[in-house]
């Protein structure tokens, strides 16, 4: 895995939308992955579904052409898509809490 991460490290993800989002869901379904088999996530528990809507979100933000921008809330074209934003977001605080307290994941 370590040649993965190297190669995932190595993509313009600041300033290409299409490396940004390749480096997104990697990272994350390689977190999931380490983390089913460490025991520290259970497929389809809190974090399982997070880590899934999270990703699900990335493309989302692709899709629309926000996945560069700085400031998404700034931009939103609507309340559906501020209520699905605030979803993703939802979905990425909780992913973000587990990560707190299991960095080594990423390794």
């Amino acid at each position: 895995m370590k040649a993965v991460r190297q190669f995932l490290n190595g993509l313009n993800k600041n300033e290409n939308k299409e490396e940004r989002l390749t480096y997104q869901i990697m990272d994350l379904q390689l977190i999931k992955y380490r983390g089913i088999q460490t025991g520290d996530i259970v497929a389809n528990d809190e974090i399982s579904q997070a880590i899934d809507k999270t990703i699900e979100g990335f493309i989302w933000l692709y899709e629309q052409g926000y996945s560069l921008e700085k400031n998404v809330t700034s931009i939103l074209k609507n309340e559906e898509e501020s209520l699905y934003y605030t979803e993703i977001m939802n979905a990425f605080s909780v992913f973000n809490d587990f990560m707190r307290t299991h960095m080594s994941l990423t390794e």
